[in-house]
């Protein structure tokens, strides 16, 4: 089983620390180490830093609640950058410094390293050696990105990419954890909400009260997790094997996503209209056009039944009694444009 106690080939993981947040304050001249900050998208809380983890703020909050526990300890709601033009959400400035910190880390790298780029504020490397001396170039790294960039980025060591993955989790904020023995993976494997596993997000209800934690998983058998989790065992493999800490998942040199998506994030409100069964449900929701005046309410969105979706989005305008039916258009935009991706989502 690939642990990270093996000294053949060491997989780090460089995350930057609520990324969103720290470009705009660099973008706006704030000091984000001196206040709580948060950044917002939409009616979506999309990064929070730890002074507002502190004062209670949490991802996918909505910003009005955010601003009310912000507000007495003089912190910020930040929206995401928008267009000037036409008040649409941009990734580009995001963009411009995921290559800057991305090239940066690159110019410090061996030739035999693999860079697998995971995300706008996350990438692997695989390097061969042992873990001190992943553990060496990654301080060499932090500090080269905090002094010549100005972000802060943390970095997990192991000998798995998995593990390099939940090791930064629990390193942030501004840290580095290497996992160089079993008790350091027990230590991780303890730390980590169960729900943090690749693929187990869907399913934290059924694991938030019985088993919490990642370590917590490793009482059940392959059986038991199966029943638990309503899969098939063969679909519950991985999970086992991951909440023990083995994970034989390649380091695959990539380059930056072509796409990035700028998601829509809305309040909402459940509202049956017609029918007793559960079958017609009008999702009752309110966009905030960044920049603009213009304010849509109580934009209704189709649900047929749980997990139905379709394509080309339909939304109903309730006018008092009547149902128009509206086509919603679904677009895609590449990220060297400087448009962005809405995709509404039925849930």
């Amino acid at each position: 089983m690939a642990y990270a106690t093996q000294e053949t080939r060491a997989v780090l993981h460089f995350d930057a620390d609520c990324f969103f947040c720290q470009v705009e304050c660099k973008r706006r001249g704030l000091d984000i180490s001196s206040i709580a900050v948060c950044a917002q998208q939409h009616q979506d809380i999309i990064s929070v830093n730890t002074k507002a983890k502190e004062a209670g703020v949490k991802k996918h909050m909505l910003p009005a609640e955010a601003r009310k526990l912000l507000d007495p300890i003089n912190g910020r709601v930040l929206h995401v950058y928008c267009e000037p033009t036409c008040g649409r959400v941009s990734y580009a400035p995001y963009r411009a410094a995921s290559r800057q910190i991305i090239a940066l880390i690159r110019s410090y790298l061996p030739s035999k390293a693999i860079v697998e780029v995971a995300s706008i504020d996350e990438l692997y490397v695989a390097l061969p050696g042992t873990l001190r001396d992943a553990e060496a170039l990654a301080a060499t790294i932090r500090s080269a990105v905090l002094q010549k960039l100005g972000y802060v980025m943390s970095a997990g060591i192991a000998g798995n990419r998995l593990l390099s993955k939940l090791a930064s989790n629990v390193a942030k904020p501004n840290g580095t954890l290497t996992l160089h023995t079993r008790q350091d993976i027990s230590y991780v494997l303890a730390h980590t909400k169960s729900s943090k596993l690749p693929g187990l997000h869907p399913y934290r209800h059924k694991l938030v009260d019985s088993h919490p934690m990642v370590s917590d998983l490793q009482r059940l058998s392959l059986q038991e997790l199966g029943n638990l989790l309503e899969l098939p065992q063969s679909a519950c493999e991985k999970f086992f094997r991951w909440c023990r800490g083995s994970d034989d998942t390649a380091v695959v040199a990539t380059g930056p996503p072509t796409r990035y998506g700028t998601h829509s994030s809305f309040a909402t409100e459940h509202r049956k209209v017609m029918g007793s069964d559960g079958k017609l449900e009008v999702l009752y929701q309110c966009l905030h056009v960044p920049q603009h005046s213009l304010v849509i309410r109580a934009v209704p969105l189709l649900v047929l039944r749980p997990g139905f979706t379709f394509k080309n989005r339909s939304v109903l305008d309730v006018t008092r009694f009547t149902l128009v039916l509206h086509w919603f258009h679904w677009f895609h935009v590449p990220c060297k444009d400087k448009g962005s991706r809405y995709n509404y989502q039925q849930h």
